[in-house]
């Protein structure tokens, strides 16, 4: 379950960093974004909600949670290798559910505004959730398993 748990963990984040370049790449080239019929991503992305406080986006929050969250992942496979990590391990483990949660707190809080304020959906951002929702459960799952 370990194994397989990890490398969902390492494919969801590998996604979250895709997109995200995406995202920053597309709107800093001030290009378009190619959605599927129906829905409205160029919308909802250029909306006051698309950053957080007004002044960081969204999608730049979103890679710097992927890559510090790979940080520690990495940290924990790699470095459980070389030295015995029972506390630092929990203290890690603690801090990834701990970015996570705030990560997929916030992501709810968005799909709310997309869904009942802007009315208009983004299908990279609904990913995104549901990507970030997936990251915790199994990082809680992992948790568990461990401490």
């Amino acid at each position: 379950m370990f194994v397989e748990s990890y490398f969902i963990l390492i494919v969801l984040i590998s996604l979250g960093i895709i997109i995200s370049l995406y995202l920053i790449l597309t709107r800093r080239s001030s290009k378009s974004l190619v959605c599927p019929t129906g829905y409205r991503c160029n919308d909802v992305v250029n909306t006051k909600w698309s950053k957080l406080f007004g002044k960081i986006h969204n999608d730049t929050l979103g890679i710097i949670f992927y890559i510090i969250l790979s940080i520690l992942m990495i940290y924990l496979s790699v470095g459980s290798l070389i030295i015995d990590l029972a506390n630092i391990g929990y203290l890690l483990f603690s801090s990834s559910i701990f970015i996570s949660f705030l990560a997929a707190t916030y992501s709810l809080f968005l799909l709310g505004i997309q869904f009942f304020v802007i009315k208009k959906r983004c299908l990279y951002c609904i990913i995104m959730a549901i990507i970030n929702l997936t990251i915790l459960f199994l990082l809680y799952n992992l948790y568990f398993m461990f401490y």
